[in-house]
């Protein structure tokens, strides 16, 4: 294993039956850095993080965590990794406080002397008092962050962590990750469907579909190998495949999701200025035009075949 890499696995393969949920996956995730980890539901996201905690045991393959093989040396592998994987839980009836002492307790050391500071971290300093039955579920999200701190690990695997979380705290919690990979020198590893949020706070990203990664690599390289084009307002599609079908240059025209087209054409200047040209000369009613770049989800829905987090086919496990 690589002095750089905090998590490497090599072939792992778990199968339920007749059913591969994870397919000969090869991942190497670089220390310090913010690693996301998408895919359609039933792509085997989770079954994948359960594996690298000890928590599935893999049918094939290998899986080392922080250069240590998971399978036979689980508890040395795991002394410093904290995890949310899928919803955390809790004792219901005891105060948020509490459970975490219950925990700290599991780790000894420095670990009980964290809460307070913990608690303040994630948003619950006046709330730990509450018990977890009165928590919303984005109540229970933070405290399951503020438990996977406990033991002040150098790895955070972390499975769905912004379920039920409102807008500040989405905020709050980008923030959170950023500090903990750029000044603490923490790696996180992290699955969720909320790609636009994945898209601002992760370095590298693995995309998963059928229990195999079909593409990994630093978050701009693979926005930057997507596809470019020209980005225009137009509500008459067909008026505007008839001007263009037969300029240079034109691969494809696409309806987004946000009802503008996407025409595929190398986006140069030039290029851009004659579209135009001939649009406007079309007489269609254009109100916007701009180069663009394929987004992380356009990327995403491209390699997937999904339609989206907020479609009919949600990205969730």
């Amino acid at each position: 294993m690589s002095d750089e890499a905090i998590i490497e696995v090599r072939g792992l393969t778990k199968a339920f039956g007749r059913r591969i949920a994870v397919n000969n996956v090869n991942l190497t995730v670089p220390r310090g850095t913010c690693f996301g980890f998408l895919g359609p539901n039933g792509a085997g996201k989770t079954t994948m993080m359960r594996m690298l905690l000890g928590l599935a045991r893999p049918t094939s393959g290998v899986a080392l965590v922080r250069g240590i093989d998971v399978r036979s040396a689980r508890q040395a592998a795991l002394a410093r990794v904290g995890a949310i994987v899928e919803e955390p839980r809790f004792y219901p009836y005891l105060s948020g406080r509490a459970n975490l002492e219950i925990w700290a307790a599991y780790w000894g050391g420095p670990a009980p002397a964290r809460i307070p500071g913990l608690l303040d971290r994630v948003g619950l300093g006046g709330r730990g008092a509450d018990k977890v039955k009165n928590y919303s579920q984005g109540m229970r999200q933070r405290l399951g962050l503020a438990r996977a701190l406990l033991n002040d690990p150098e790895l955070l695997i972390l499975d769905e962590p912004t379920n039920g979380l409102d807008v500040q705290a989405m905020q709050e919690f980008r923030q959170m990750v950023r500090e903990m990979v750029e000044r603490e020198g923490r790696t996180v590893f992290i699955s969720s469907h909320q790609l636009h949020e994945l898209e601002r706070i992760c370095d590298s990203v693995a995309i998963v579909n059928q229990g195999t990664v079909v593409i990994e690599g630093p978050m701009q390289a693979l926005i930057a190998d997507g596809e470019q084009g020209i980005t225009l307002d137009c509500e008459d599609e067909d008026g505007v495949r008839r001007a263009v079908t037969a300029f240079p240059g034109v691969r494809d025209i696409q309806r987004k999701a946000d009802g503008s087209l996407f025409i595929n054409v190398p986006p140069t200047r030039e290029t851009l200025i004659a579209l135009n040209r001939a649009l406007v000369g079309a007489g269609l009613p254009v109100a916007q035009i701009s180069r663009s770049q394929q987004s992380l989800e356009e990327r995403y829905m491209a390699i997937t075949g999904e339609s989206g987090p907020s479609g009919p086919g949600e990205v969730t496990k």
